[in-house]
């Protein structure tokens, strides 16, 4: 596994950072966990675990290390074979709580129960992120689907791109985004959201949930 992934590391990193990197994601998957002890009691070698231990700590450290550059083939490679597939693309969008009052928005591909991420900004935690804030990783995506597409030639052969979210992603503003760009969208509102019938009336989501044991279909709304 080390050697097949320094293969697909990016040249911009030096050999021992590529090394290192291969390590720490061959122990990653090895030990299924993010304690640097338990990844680094996967690395072979003489040296104690004590030491080894050290050795991932100081790469993450490393501030010539770009995570962006290092995850870039990553993301690339994960939406090229979800485009080649041919299957409708499941983008998951959500919000990660980090230390330090920062907040993460992230588009994560859904694939077999697991959320792969191919884009994420981080920002300082101020409440509710606003509509400029939840189109970002939206933005973000349609331009690594572009770039994807432009690398395969295969521009018209996108499938069908349907994004999934909570009540955090609510916004009209980010639902005028995805219709704009013919995506399909599955996003939580709140209870207290208007929205505006076939018939032009206006009225509260909260208000239209059927009564228990009961079912309703809508065929035209808009908010």
């Amino acid at each position: 596994m080390h050697q097949t992934l320094c293969q697909h590391l990016p040249e911009e990193l030096s050999k021992p950072q590529r090394r290192n990197l291969s390590w720490v994601i061959a122990g990653l998957h090895q030990a299924g966990h993010v304690h640097f002890s338990k990844v680094a009691s996967k690395r072979v070698g003489s040296a104690t675990l004590e030491s080894k231990t050290r050795q991932v700590r100081r790469f993450f450290s490393n501030e010539q290390v770009d995570p962006q550059c290092c995850y870039e083939p990553v993301a690339e490679l994960l939406l090229k074979q979800a485009i080649a597939s041919g299957s409708p693309i499941r983008v998951l969008v959500d919000t990660l709580e980090l230390s330090g009052e920062r907040q993460a928005l992230m588009a994560a591909l859904a694939h077999r129960r697991r959320a792969l991420p191919v884009c994420w900004q981080v920002r300082r935690r101020t409440g509710v992120s606003d509509a400029e804030q939840q189109r970002g990783p939206p933005q973000a995506l349609s331009r690594r689907i572009n770039d994807a597409c432009d690398d395969e030639g295969a521009c018209d052969d996108v499938p069908e791109v349907i994004v999934i979210g909570d009540g955090a992603f609510h916004s009209t503003d980010l639902m005028s985004y995805l219709s704009d760009k013919g995506w399909s969208y599955r996003l939580r509102l709140h209870s207290d959201t208007y929205v505006q019938l076939s018939n032009g009336k206006w009225t509260q989501v909260g208000d239209l949930a059927p009564e228990e044991g009961a079912k309703t279909a809508i065929s035209t709304l808009s908010t």
